[in-house]
């Protein structure tokens, strides 16, 4: 059986937090999605963030009312989360990502300029830089 190396499909993996856990294969990382989630909190500068409890959300970062976002989840720069966009336990994102409404994600990793438009449901996965998800985008729990 072939071994999936994260860094060798998302180039940018090496220079993000999530270096560490690079010997992890993808179903491996997101199944500890949430004690990883809660490490790197843990290191947020704090003066970036805002910080509820386990949610931390990136003061250039807009979240429309009618969202949802439950912990442990982090949100980098820049991005935008649309009313009825739905981020729930076990989440990491990186910059400049868009979620539109009705978008969820779960128990995921999010690098930097990826749009899930509207109606898209992501969960225990890792999607590189740059994805695009239009509408209706179902992806979860390939191996």
């Amino acid at each position: 059986m072939q071994v999936v190396q994260l860094p060798r499909y998302i180039s940018s993996f090496e220079q993000s937090p999530l270096a560490r856990w690079s010997a992890l294969e993808p179903w491996e990382l997101t199944v500890r999605s949430e004690a990883v989630v809660r490490q790197l909190l843990a290191e947020l500068p704090s003066r970036e963030f805002v910080i509820t409890g386990e949610v931390a959300i990136h003061r250039t970062t807009t979240v429309e009312s009618g969202a949802v976002l439950k912990p442990p989840l982090i949100v980098s720069a820049g991005c935008f989360i649309a009313a009825g966009a739905y981020l729930r336990g076990g989440n990491w994102v990186a910059e400049s990502c868009i979620f539109g409404p009705g978008s969820e994600l779960k128990s995921s990793f999010v690098f930097a300029g990826t749009k899930l438009a509207h109606f898209n449901f992501v969960g225990d996965s890792v999607l590189g830089s740059g994805v695009n998800l239009e509408a209706g985008s179902i992806i979860c729990n390939y191996r």
